[in-house]
This record gives C-alpha cells, structure tokens and sequence, in this order.
C-alpha cells in the first residue's frame, strides 16, 4: 500500500480502479492496465464464476510477479514511510 500508495483493503474493484487511475500511484501506465484487466478477470472468475483456463491463470501469475519485480524500488531510493 506505501510503496504503490494505494489503499485497498476494503475496496471494490471499482474504487480500486479509480483510486489507481487518479495519477498519484508511481505504477507505469501499462502496470496500471494490468492491473486494471487483472483485477475484472479476477472479478469475473469470483463473481460470474467464469472458468479460467490453466494457461490463462499462469499467465496472470507470470505478469503479477513481473510486475512486483519491476516495480521494487531501487537501493538508492527513499524508503517509504
């Protein structure tokens, strides 16, 4: 939550969206976009119980953990408080 300044523990999908895409998270737009298409498939799976593929869900588990490696800050970086 620090990192990306995000607060989402009680959050829809929706305000977590919102929230993402006010301009104030450090995620790159295409992480966004991730997240944002991540977070609906995830919905849909939860909700609508749409069946995900095996593919499909190690995909998504291959780009999530891409994008939390990508986004550690560096070293030299300020910690976040």
């Amino acid at each position: 939550e620090g990192r990306f300044r995000i607060h989402a523990p009680t959050q829809t999908t929706e305000e977590f969206l919102r929230g993402l895409n006010k301009g104030t998270s450090p995620l790159k737009p295409r992480d966004r976009s991730f997240l944002s298409e991540f977070m609906m498939s995830a919905d849909m799976v939860k909700f609508a119980r749409v069946e995900a593929s095996k593919d499909m869900v190690e995909e998504a588990i291959e780009s999530a953990s891409t994008l939390v490696k990508e986004s550690i800050p560096g070293k030299d970086a300020a910690p976040e408080t």
